[in-house]
């Protein structure tokens, strides 16, 4: 075999030159390229930013469509209820699309089935009770066990608004209905809604556990949205008041 000496590597100089010249040719390299990956890690966090922000505003818009949706049936309802002298309700579609229950709560605390097998009122506090009877929808949530919620739409008998003896009427929403719209989301993003103490809905299970890693006491309301395209996953996290 033919045996090469680096004999010119043998005096001290020699390296130097040789260091220096390794150094001056990989080192501009080795920057370009970190300054590269940097820049191209920023334009995919910001695509996926925008998408997920996209993602998430068709969300609340759609969410927001159909409170409104089930506060104006609620109120169909309850006006057909009182004009009919308080005969019971007719299964409709409509009903049944939108609420599990629907109960009537007296002044004096009595609770009345009028849809449904609940048979217990939500409890709400006393600004949400001046809410009521100044005419206004109320959103309840109600906390279950294993991380549950129920969410309840309240609204006044109009007939005796304002007064101590207005009956409340409140429905229980249906969850398939109010979050069923996650389905349409990319299946590569996962969303958690969270009002100032609960956890709402999550898309996903290992969404929650995310959500459960970022929450704080300083965060009163946290929505994160993952992106786990590429392999690889990157969590946004958005602060909102609701």
């Amino acid at each position: 075999m033919v045996k090469i000496e680096l004999s010119f590597l043998k005096s001290k100089l020699a390296k130097r030159i040789f260091s220096l010249f390794l150094i001056a040719s990989l080192l501009p390299i080795a920057i370009l390229a970190y300054f590269t990956f940097q820049q191209i890690d920023t334009l995919i966090a910001e695509k996926s930013m925008y998408q997920l922000r996209q993602e998430s505003k068709q969300f609340g818009h759609a969410l927001y469509d159909r409170l409104l949706l089930s506060d104006e049936n609620l109120r169909f309802l309850v006006a057909v209820y009182s004009a009919r002298d308080k005969e019971p309700f007719v299964n409709t579609e409509s009903l049944n699309q939108h609420f599990n229950s629907i109960i009537s709560i007296k002044a004096d605390g009595e609770v009345n089935s009028l849809h449904g097998l609940v048979n217990y009122a939500p409890v709400y506090s006393e600004t949400q009770k001046q809410q009521l009877l100044a005419g206004k929808s109320v959103l309840i949530v109600q906390k279950l066990k294993a991380g549950l919620t129920n969410l309840w739409l309240l609204q006044p008998d109009t007939q005796r608004q304002g007064t101590d003896q207005t009956t409340i009427f409140a429905g229980l929403l249906k969850a398939d209905f109010i979050w069923g719209l996650a389905e349409n989301l990319d299946q590569r993003i996962g969303l958690c809604i969270h009002n100032a103490t609960t956890r709402l809905f999550c898309s996903t299970p290992s969404t929650a556990n995310i959500i459960d890693h970022y929450q704080t006491q300083n965060a009163p309301a946290v929505t994160v949205f993952a992106d786990s395209s590429d392999q690889q996953q990157h969590y946004f996290v958005k602060l909102k008041f609701l």
